[in-house]
C-alpha cells in the first residue's frame, strides 16, 4: 500500500511538470474598448476647423462669464464676440450645437470609462510603450502601458481603456521612457484606479482601466 500512495505522489508530480506552459491570450488595443461599443456622431462635422474653434471660443466665454466676473471690455470676450458674430453670419445654430456638444462628449467620457469585462483575470500578451513610474535600483518595477510613444507626457493621457497600469516583481533593466516591448501576465479590468505621474514640469494623475502582474517582458519585434 505504501509503495502504491508513493507511485502516485510521484506519478501526480511527473504529469505537473510535464505540463504546457499556459499560452497567453493575445490582446490589441483594440479588444481593451467594450464590444460593439458605438461612439455618439460628431455634432459639428459641418462646420469648418476655424468654426470649430469660434464655436469652441465662445462656449468657453460663456463659462467663464457664468462662474466669474469679466470686464466688458476684455479682449478674451472682444474675441468671443466676434467668433459669434461670424458664425450667425454663416447661419449656424450656436445654442444648439454647444448642447450637442456637450451631450456628445459626455457620452465620449462615458464610454471612454467602460472596459471589456471579458479580459478580467485572463493570461495575456500585448504590445504597448512602457512609461516607468517605480524603481528598484535600476530596475523598473511599475509602469504604464501606454498605446502611442508621447502619452501622458507630450500629448494629454489616452482614456482610461487605453492605459494598462503594469506590476513587475522582480523589475526589469530600464532600457529608457517608451520602450516598445511585449507584456504577458495576468490582467484585471476596471476598478477606475489612478496614479500621479512626475513629469519635468510637474505631475499629472492619470486614470487607468486595467491591470496587470507582469510574469515577462519582451522587448518589441515587428
Amino acid at each position: 500500500m505504501i509503495r502504491f500512495v508513493c507511485l502516485v505522489v510521484a506519478f501526480f508530480f511527473a504529469a505537473v511538470a510535464s505540463a504546457p506552459a499556459q499560452t497567453p491570450r493575445t490582446v490589441t488595443w483594440d479588444n481593451l474598448l467594450p464590444p460593439k461599443t458605438e461612439y455618439p456622431k460628431d455634432p459639428l462635422e459641418s462646420l469648418t476647423e476655424e468654426q470649430r474653434l469660434d464655436l469652441g471660443l465662445v462656449a468657453r466665454a460663456r463659462e467663464i462669464k457664468n462662474r466669474t466676473e469679466l470686464a466688458e471690455d476684455s479682449g478674451f470676450l472682444e474675441d468671443a464676440r466676434e467668433a459669434e458674430k461670424n458664425l450667425r453670419r454663416a447661419g449656424i445654430d450656436i445654442d444648439g450645437l454647444i448642447v450637442k456638444a456637450r451631450a456628445a462628449d459626455a457620452e465620449l467620457y462615458r464610454i471612454d470609462q467602460m472596459v471589456n469585462a471579458s479580459l478580467d483575470e485572463q493570461f495575456i500578451r500585448m504590445p504597448g510603450y512602457v512609461l516607468p513610474l517605480e524603481y528598484a535600483g535600476s530596475k523598473v518595477t511599475e509602469f504604464l502601458l501606454v498605446p502611442f510613444v508621447g502619452a501622458c507626457i507630450h500629448v494629454p493621457p489616452p482614456p482610461p481603456n487605453q492605459i494598462v497600469h503594469v506590476k513587475v516583481k522582480d523589475g526589469f533593466e530600464d532600457t529608457g521612457i517608451f520602450t516598445p516591448v511585449y507584456v504577458t501576465g495576468r490582467m484585471t479590468a476596471g476598478g477606475g484606479i489612478s496614479k500621479s505621474v512626475f513629469l519635468t514640469d510637474g505631475k499629472v494623475n492619470v486614470s487607468f482601466g486595467y491591470g496587470l502582474q507582469a510574469t515577462a517582458i519582451e522587448k518589441y519585434r515587428e
